[in-house]
């Protein structure tokens, strides 16, 4: 009797209707391959608003064969995509190398990356910027910390500089955060316009006051995030040592800085946002594979909820349902009132939109092209108030609306 209940309960479950109709998309490719590429793989791009256009930058390892002795050659190049009501152009700015963080910089756009500067010990794995100012056609390529011009101050000469980068606009001036791959620390660089030059400090990961420790932060592209909301800044990246996920809040006048207590093994990637006036951490558990989100409680600490990966439902719908594959590698945005979480689960690049009382999981359109795997979605608001998001699969760079 009871095994025919529970057959009549899980018949009634998975056979419940669809809380209307799965939200619909838009899909359309931003870029692909130089017309003489033989094929190419992007790395994950940066994206950003600026002047009303979308903004992407990318990497391209192409591959190129020659017509006449059938020998095989490659390139890297970065590519630079702009998409407005004019149409949508692509050109290629400089060699290439990972990582990318886009930046509105309110009267020019730039992108952070890291590049090699030559062929002179501890001269690469440098942090870079191209920096183009409105009305102007040319990029400006500058070295703002490791190798030989790096800041001998805070210990970031001939120092290597890792994939972990950060970049944010903050009382009007660029501020950037990146992991020092010799020192596995948290490093800190900011515009003085008075002084026109970069400052620097070590954040985090050697030691101090104000809750800082000495430990060994993750180098991962996706393990650092940041938010501005108002004055403050909530940083979060990952102490790989522990696999935990470090919370530093710059309260306008000082930074304090917490391990987010949990039982759990994060790594890998980690994101942030502000969700009702708290700032919202969405971060992988690498032994469960799951998708968390981490926001504060009313009594100082912290909630941890499963976003996916679980297997569950949460709720009662066909959308409530969570995947039981490994899921990972996560992009938060509050849009709507809602959190949309922008994600990779066995190489397709997803969506999930909650209020925490209905969750709702989608798979985006064209996330999987010839057996290839999606990169990280970066999402954005575009000019007119749409949510979308931006990856790559393989040789393409997709862009999708949320309608």
């Amino acid at each position: 009797m009871l095994r025919t209940l529970y057959a009549s309960l899980l018949l009634a479950l998975v056979s419940l209707p669809s809380v209307g109709a799965a939200q619909p998309y838009t899909s359309s490719t931003l870029a692909q391959p130089d017309a003489y590429a033989y094929t190419g793989i992007m790395g994950s791009p940066g994206a950003t608003m600026h002047a009303g256009q979308l903004h992407v930058f990318y990497g391209m390892n192409e591959i190129f064969r020659d017509s006449w002795s059938g020998e095989y050659s490659s390139r890297a190049h970065t590519y630079f995509t702009v998409t407005g009501s004019g149409g949508t152009s692509t050109s290629s700015i400089g060699s290439y190398r990972q990582s990318w963080t886009a930046l509105d910089e309110g009267n020019a756009v730039s992108q952070f990356f890291i590049r090699n500067t030559g062929l002179v010990g501890f001269n690469y794995d440098v942090l870079s910027r191209y920096r183009k100012v409105d009305g102007s056609q040319n990029w400006v390529l500058s070295t703002i910390d490791g190798g030989i011009e790096g800041d001998v101050v805070s210990g970031g000469a001939l120092t290597h500089m890792s994939n972990a980068i950060k970049a944010v606009m903050y009382a009007g001036q660029p501020h950037v955060f990146y992991v020092g791959r010799s020192c596995g620390c948290m490093r800190h660089a900011w515009w003085d316009p008075s002084a026109n030059r970069w400052n620097y400090e070590i954040l985090d990961g050697e030691g101090g006051a104000d809750g800082r420790i000495s430990t060994e932060l993750s180098t991962d592209f996706s393990a650092i995030d940041a938010v501005v909301a108002g004055n403050q800044i909530h940083l979060v990246y990952i102490d790989s040592t522990n696999s935990k996920v470090r919370h530093a809040f710059y309260t306008g006048a000082g930074w304090l800085f917490e391990t987010i207590p949990s039982s759990r093994q994060y790594g890998q990637s980690v994101s942030v946002t502000m969700y009702g006036g708290d700032p919202l951490i969405v971060a992988d558990d690498t032994t469960l594979h799951d998708l968390v989100s981490i926001r504060p409680n009313s009594i100082g600490g912290w909630i941890e909820t499963v976003l996916d990966g679980d297997g569950a439902w949460h709720g009662l719908y066909l959308e409530n349902k969570a995947t039981d594959s490994a899921v990972g590698r996560a992009r938060a945005m509050t849009y709507g009132g809602k959190l949309h979480v922008f994600y990779i689960s066995v190489g397709k690049a997803k969506h999930m939109e909650t209020d925490f009382s209905t969750f709702r999981y989608l798979e985006l359109p064209s996330s999987v092209t010839g057996g290839a795997s999606a990169t990280l979605p970066v999402p954005y608001v575009d000019a007119a108030g749409k949510l979308n998001s931006v990856y790559a699969n393989g040789p393409l760079l997709f862009n999708v609306r949320l309608d």
